[in-house]
């Protein structure tokens, strides 16, 4: 075959122009990426081989010098737009090479999908095939036309170079005049109309897909190579070793649980390998070192060859796992041994050889091949639900890998269901290993019909510290206490009321959570007016933000100046925190948080729910609105978590709402779930006089609440499970797991003058066409970036201004402007009157 005239892309691109190279590199980087060695690997290697047969034709051909010649893209017929395609004739190659492997029918099926969807997302699989073999359609009749003219194009043009193509990928068995005779007899059609899906059908596509387009992006981008590192287990040992003393007997003894702990964890690896089961858990109180257990024992159980994926509920909380990962590992996001990837993170894996470009770098954080990735539960299971063609490029790091799910418990009750069936595909196909890590286990393997009863790698043996130890006890408010006996008579306790109450407690370090954003803005709003003379954390970092020409490369920093001109004040501190507040400053705030609560400074912190789960914080007294079970001792974690001194009241109230007839917790949970009734009837069970022990909520409590849950209101839709076993994955796309109740709109806000600049810069390089280099631009603005509802209140708000109307982008100039968003009332917008 003659490389110089065959192309795979415009010699301007990155990666090899030569179409046979870019062909022999996506099948080597497939190599790389699996460690299978059956069916599958075969498979992919002759998908990868033959996915761009199609570029053969003398049309693909004129069109990519053309681009060339002009160097930039190029206006086509929709004649010629039709005539240049690829992926469809090289699926037909595929399935044609692996029939003549003698490969099952079930994978050749797979392949030609694969193949056919490498640059597009996954479809509903029987619609699919039914659109490729009913000829009796036009449109597929028309389809099918084009594959005969563009073979004949290839026998005219690239007669010698198809028939290398053929003759390597069948192994000698086949020809390309054989292979026209094939497809001619429509002998793939046959092989499709005959295909029947059954229970690996969705894993096995889905794997084999993701592969290709991985490989090929990689190839692409000239990285034929895979990150090879490892972060060593000992290095938490080192870690661990190096920390203070323990202060008093209490604290000696509770590192001596914690210690017993990952040494129980870290003996029982050999029996969880041994086990028939790859799914285990990690059941430990709040406090009781679960982050650096679990990835202690996911390193171990990953080895030399395997990766960990560290998988969290919330973005909120990933900041300090993260600050974890790099003090104990000295590592950092962009480097090849660790990656973050969510939403707001600058995804990067930086090879150490550092010769690859930027894009390149992004394209290596996505596919996940760092030894350690740290990502959301959006991330992992959206690209096991339906995934986008992006979202693919991850799929094949899930092979032989350890998946930490830390606090599970929080997963959408709609994707039990889904996550349970996948969890089951991925042990199954992916070989992966599951390790389902909290305080309140929700039991998914062992009450859902999908997998084994999991491995406990410990048992929850700290119940007995917890009840010789107590670090809190729960105290049911009267308004809690009534809606037990009489939902219906129930009265919620009023805002005032319940800030005059907050305002009366005595202790120094308070945190309140409660469940809607309107509803804590207004409860703070009314401490601070309680607590004549208050000062407000945010309104400090509102002031701080007017003297700072930047922010982010300076978050301690601000922090400390911060934490400073508060305790100036010699008043108590009020500080609120909602998901509204840009992350950037929910960072800082959060970090002068605790350093107020190391000093003897008066603290109140209202919090939605963000605070609850991994957030290392410790208060003396916690204020908890009604909420499912879980939500209540994953906030009781925030309160006395080092048992300092006398046991801790941790109150659960019910409060009112000021803008709507029902409770906040009614609005938020009394959903298709109604997780509050467990809720109620638990407390009903566990509590005595209003009181409840920490023991008694960590164990009976949490055990009955999720028997409850399972067996009363029965969580997940099973609609999501069934449009998996029937591979309809473009039906499963359209799920998503964050609920998207109401449209939304991405708007970032300028709060310095290096902020404000970076909004003149993307300005200016839309005005100038130059969007290649948006994308830095955006990864700056994304810590500064709220999201609210498309509401015609504030889009008709004349300080909201357009950034970027293609991609739906909006800024609020606080510099310049009196913008509407204001960081004292938790980062929500003001309207204009």
């Amino acid at each position: 075959m003659n490389e110089i005239e065959l192309w795979a892309r415009p010699e301007s691109a990155v990666g090899s122009t030569s179409l046979t190279k870019h062909l022999n590199e996506t099948r080597e980087v497939i190599s790389k990426l699996t460690n299978s060695t059956g069916t599958l690997n075969e498979v992919a290697e002759v998908s990868a081989y033959l996915h761009d047969f199609g570029k053969l034709t003398g049309w693909f051909q004129n069109y990519i010098r053309q681009v060339s010649e002009k160097g930039s893209s190029i206006s086509l017929t929709r004649e010629q737009q039709r005539r240049k395609q690829h992926a469809r004739l090289s699926a037909y190659a595929v399935e044609y090479a692996l029939q003549k492997r003698n490969i099952d029918p079930h994978w050749r099926v797979y392949a030609f999908i694969a193949v056919a969807k490498h640059h597009q997302s996954l479809p509903d699989l029987s619609g699919s095939i039914d659109r490729t073999i009913n000829l009796q359609r036009e449109q597929n009749q028309s389809r099918f036309t084009l594959i005969q003219n563009q073979l004949k194009n290839i026998y005219e043009n690239s007669y010698s170079a198809a028939a290398d193509l053929l003759a390597e990928a069948t192994d000698g068995n086949g020809s390309f005049d054989d292979f026209v005779s094939y497809i001619n007899k429509q002998e793939t059609h046959r092989t499709l109309s005959e295909f029947h899906q059954d229970e690996n059908t969705y894993s096995s596509v889905l794997h084999l897909w993701g592969l290709l387009t991985s490989a090929d992006k990689l190839s692409s981008a000239g990285l034929n190579a895979t990150l090879h590192s490892r972060l060593s287990p000992d290095a938490i040992d080192e870690h661990i070793d190096q920390l203070p003393p323990a202060s008093g007997p209490l604290h000696r003894e509770l590192n001596r649980r914690r210690e017993s702990a990952r040494q129980t964890v870290l003996n029982n690896l050999p029996e969880f390998r041994a086990a028939p089961t790859n799914i285990g858990t990690i059941t430990l109180p709040t406090g009781f070192g679960k982050t650096l257990t679990g990835l202690q024992a996911a390193l171990n159980l990953a080895g030399s060859k395997g990766r960990v994926i560290y998988a969290l509920p919330y973005t909120s909380i990933i900041d300090q796992v993260d600050e974890v990962i790099r003090d104990v590992f000295d590592v950092a996001p962009a480097g090849p041994e660790y990656t973050i990837h969510h939403h707001l993170a600058e995804t990067r894996s930086i090879p150490s050889d550092a010769r690859t470009n930027p894009d390149a770098w992004d394209l290596l954080a996505q596919t996940w091949q760092a030894p350690l990735t740290l990502t959301t539960f959006v991330q992992l299971f959206e690209s096991l639900a339906g995934p986008t063609n992006r979202q693919s490029i991850k799929i094949p790091a899930l092979e032989d890998a350890v998946i930490l799910l830390d606090e599970p418990q929080a997963l959408p009750k709609k994707w039990w269901h889904f996550v349970t069936w996948s969890i089951k595909f991925l042990v199954d196909e992916f070989d992966a290993t599951i390790i389902f890590m909290t305080a309140t286990q929700p039991q998914l393997p062992e009450q859902l019909p999908y997998n084994e009863d999991p491995c406990p790698l410990v048992e929850n043996t700290q119940i007995d510290f917890l009840s010789e130890n107590p670090r809190i006890e729960y105290q049911l408010d009267n308004s809690v206490l009534q809606y037990i006996d009489s939902p219906r008579r129930a009265s919620p306790r009023s805002l005032n009321n319940a800030a005059s109450l907050l305002a009366a407690d005595e202790a120094t370090s308070i945190l309140t959570v409660g469940n809607t954003i309107q509803n804590v803005v207004e409860l703070a709003d009314r401490l601070r007016t309680k607590l004549d003379g208050a000062v407000s954390l945010n309104s400090l970092l509102e002031d701080l933000y007017q003297q700072e020409m930047s922010a982010e490369a300076f978050a301690d920093r601000l922090s400390k100046q911060l934490v400073e001109n508060a305790r100036k004040q010699d008043k108590p501190v009020v500080a609120l925190l909602t998901s509204r507040l840009r992350p950037l400053d929910r960072i800082i705030l959060l970090k002068s948080i605790r350093r107020l609560l190391s000093s003897e400074t008066p603290l109140h912190v209202v919090s939605t729910q963000l605070i609850e789960a991994g957030v290392d914080v410790s208060f003396e007294k916690l204020y908890r609105d009604l909420a499912p079970l879980p939500s209540l001792i994953q906030a009781a974690g925030r309160c006395n978590r080092e048992f300092g001194g006398e046991t801790a009241e941790v109150t659960v109230w019910r409060l009112e709402s000021t803008e709507h007839n029902i409770t906040p917790s009614e609005l938020i949970y009394d959903d298709r779930y109604d997780l509050l009734k467990p809720t109620i009837e638990t407390l009903q069970e566990v509590h005595y006089n209003g009181i409840i022990t920490e023991a008694g909520m960590a164990s009976d409590g949490a055990t009955q609440y999720f028997e409850k849950v399972h067996t009363r209101t029965k969580p997940g839709d099973r609609t999501l499970v069934e449009h998996g076993k029937q591979a309809e994955f473009s039906s499963l796309r359209t799920h998503s797991l964050i609920p998207e109740e109401y449209e939304q709109v991405d708007i970032h806000v300028a709060m310095t003058e290096n902020e404000q600049r970076l909004l003149e810069a993307y300005r200016a390089l839309i005005d100038n066409g130059e969007y290649d280099r948006l994308r830095d631009l955006r990864n700056a603005l994304k810590q500064r970036q709220i999201s609210i509802p498309a509401r015609e209140e504030y889009l008709s708000d004349s300080r909201i201004q357009p950034l970027d109307e293609s991609a739906g982008l909006y800024c609020i100039d606080m510099v310049t402007n009196d913008g509407p968003y204001r960081i004292q009332r938790g980062g929500t917008l003001d309207t204009p009157e």
